[in-house]
């Protein structure tokens, strides 16, 4: 059920981005440029890359195998990205599961993932990124440790992650915090420690043995990243950090407004991970893709929102599920179907508030709000 509902909703994206721009869209179809990175890593590895990139040699080197099988360089990173996004959304879903989550709940969430920029469509559109193949490993290392007795399975998980991407890294809150819950400090130190050598002991080596073009100059990007954002709080990045990439996922999670600190206290490994995640746009020149990595987090606040409205709401001759499914499929279709992709002012960091969008989202959360405190009253 996991593979093939993602495989639906991965088609699907795939398809809605193929009619904009064509199967395996090429290179000139797409307004930014960090792609460029990749490909020629892929076609051109005997020569030095810009930093962070040139440590980031996973997905170039599986695009290069797959070539020599007679791919295209688009080609080979398209099937990448499609067989990535696959496992991610199946493992996603598995995780909630896990979490005691029903198949009903984690299949909608799913869906509604489906129907946001950052899960799925982004990628779609620039599918030589090395993202997709990280999110898939980080939501793999996930949920072996949430299933505990597999948590084992996390740390090649994490060698192989040392080769990816450097975002790996945020899955370590996660397994600290996760195992602290179950077992004691002791335990969750030494698992912790063994998944972050087996990570470091790649990511470290990588930067030790290859010499980027130039150094990697983070407190620049720092300067840049904060005092863009700093300069357009109010206009637009106020949206991207809430409504504009989590779309119906933030009223979902706000639903029960007495619940939320008693959710955040007993939930310090999915808080964590989600805090960890946005702290990287510190340094990140964009929104939705660095942010995906929390998703696992926001799906699971979500599929709490979910179930505790359709433990409360009362409608007669329907369930109470398909009222709320309906409604949370129809808002995030309008996010959606709003949502700017195919354009500079579209893209993950440049995102424009749209106050349809906001409104709606606003009204549906206010709404819920008002179905448990009016509960509550009676």
């Amino acid at each position: 059920m996991a593979l093939a509902l993602a495989a639906l909703i991965v088609a699907a994206n795939a398809g809605y981005v193929a009619s904009k721009l064509g199967v395996v869209h090429r290179v000139r179809d797409v307004m930014e440029t960090d792609h460029r990175h990749y490909i020629h890593m892929a076609m051109s590895p005997q020569e030095a890359e810009d930093p962070p990139y040139a440590f980031r040699v996973a997905v170039p080197t599986l695009a290069r195998g797959l070539m020599a099988w007679g791919l295209s360089v688009n080609q080979a990173f398209y099937a990448l990205t499609q067989i990535s996004l696959g496992a991610f959304l199946a493992c996603t879903f598995l995780f909630l599961r896990a979490r005691g989550f029903t198949p009903e709940v984690s299949a909608l969430v799913l869906v509604l993932m489906g129907l946001t920029q950052g899960a799925v469509r982004w990628f779609e559109y620039q599918y030589w990124m090395s993202d997709p193949l990280c999110m898939a490993l980080v939501a793999a290392a996930i949920l072996a440790i949430e299933v505990d007795t597999s948590w084992r399975l996390a740390i090649p998980i994490a060698f192989a992650g040392g080769f990816v991407r450097e975002s790996f890294v945020l899955i370590l809150p996660f397994a600290f915090f996760r195992t602290l819950a179950r077992h004691d400090i002791k335990q969750a130190l030494l698992r912790t420690v063994a998944i972050a050598a087996a990570f470091f002991s790649v990511s470290l080596s990588l930067h030790a043995v290859i010499t980027p073009i130039a150094p990697d100059d983070w407190w620049s990007g720092i300067v840049d990243s904060m005092g863009f954002r700093y300069r357009r709080l109010f206009d637009s990045q106020w949206y991207v950090l809430t409504f504009g990439t989590w779309g119906v996922f933030v009223p979902l999670a706000l639903a029960e407004i007495r619940a939320v600190a008693r959710r955040l206290r007993d939930n310090l490994d999915l808080v964590t991970l989600t805090l960890a995640t946005y702290a990287t746009l510190i340094i990140s020149n964009n929104t939705e893709r660095p942010l995906a990595y929390a998703w696992l987090a926001v799906a699971a606040a979500g599929a709490a929102g979910l179930r505790s409205l359709t433990a409360v709401i009362r409608t007669p001759y329907r369930h109470p599920f398909h009222r709320v499914a309906a409604v949370c499929l129809g808002a995030q279709m309008v996010h959606f179907g709003l949502t700017r992709w195919n354009d500079l002012s579209g893209s993950s960091l440049y995102q424009p508030a749209n106050f349809i969008v906001t409104g709606l989202m606003l009204a549906l959360g206010l709404v819920w709000a008002l179905v448990f405190a009016r509960l509550k009253a009676t």
